[in-house]
């Protein structure tokens, strides 16, 4: 990346934080940046391709945080984080047409932290009990639905809850109760024999 680059990604970021996605024009951003129009274009084909590179760096910044390879529940801590801390231009950027990048931006970060954690646990748990293929995908899918509902649903409810101070107090109770199965429910549940 260049430093131009950089410099025209700084200020579309600044004015995410200040205006709506849809108000952003490239004037206002060549005009923070104090470079020409020219400049913009050689750079980047226009505004959508600027956000698309803008959210990269803001999933490689998430990603570089070391909690995220802690445990899959303790991952969203960091993505919260980022969320609050950029509230004002994720918003922005959910109120306008851009919504369903954001929102599949936020289904891709999660689906890569599930499928880090599920390696990592099959490695762990493939000298006493391998995981199947199945079982894998299959927690691959449930904690990715959990990381990325979970952080739907905030941005859904326009950030209104503290999520960083709620994530601790859902991973104690979690904790505590959640994850105590029963041994029936560690049964699995024989499949039918014929239709249904």
């Amino acid at each position: 990346m260049t430093q131009t680059d950089q410099l025209l990604m700084d200020a579309f970021r600044q004015l995410l934080e200040e205006k709506p996605y849809k108000k952003i024009t490239v004037r206002d951003i060549v005009d923070r940046c104090q470079v020409n129009r020219n400049t913009f274009y050689y750079h980047f084909d226009g505004i959508p391709a600027l956000l698309e590179q803008v959210m990269k760096t803001w999933a490689d910044d998430i990603l570089a945080d070391p909690r995220i390879s802690e445990s899959p529940l303790l991952a969203l801590l960091p993505m919260a984080e980022f969320c609050s801390s950029h509230r004002s231009a994720l918003l922005h950027l959910v109120q306008s047409k851009a919504k369903e990048e954001v929102l599949s931006f936020i289904d891709l970060i999660c689906l890569h932290v599930a499928e880090q954690h599920v390696k990592k646990a099959a490695q762990t748990a493939a000298l006493s009990h391998p995981f199947t293929d199945l079982e894998s995908s299959a927690m691959i899918r449930f904690y990715k639905a959990v990381l990325s509902g979970y952080l739907r649903d905030w941005i859904n409810e326009d950030m209104g809850c503290d999520l960083c101070a709620d994530i601790p107090r859902v991973i104690l109770r979690l904790k505590e109760f959640a994850f105590q199965p029963s041994q029936q429910e560690l049964t699995p549940i024989p499949k039918a024999s014929g239709p249904v």
